[in-house]
């Protein structure tokens, strides 16, 4: 149904947005190299349409980089490398359109 000739003359939108985005990264060095690497992306959408439009978007996305990297030298020499970098972000959209349109 696309009548681009009828158009309400008066449309009135209403949008709320609230993003909420937390990073923690926890970072230790201390030189064996094991790269190991998770993400875990959670997508959840949800929409309900009743005259009002509420659209709840949540985004959960998990980063975890391990690295640990050992270096042995010869001449009582060691070295030890520990890289454990992780981030955590939530992301919360919530749009609230409230659609009021006034026919001439």
């Amino acid at each position: 149904n696309n009548n681009r000739g009828q158009r309400a003359p008066a449309c009135l939108r209403v949008h709320l947005r609230v993003h909420l985005s937390v990073c923690l990264r926890v970072r230790l060095s201390v030189c064996l190299r094991v790269g190991l690497s998770v993400c875990l992306r959670v997508g959840l959408s949800v929409c309900l349409r009743v005259g009002l439009s509420v659209c709840l978007r949540v985004r959960l996305s998990v980063c975890l980089c391990v690295g640990l990297s050992v270096c042995l030298r010869v001449g009582q020499s060691v070295c030890l490398r520990v890289g454990l970098s992780v981030c955590f972000r939530v992301g919360l959209s919530v749009y609230l359109r409230d659609f009021v349109c006034i026919w001439a």
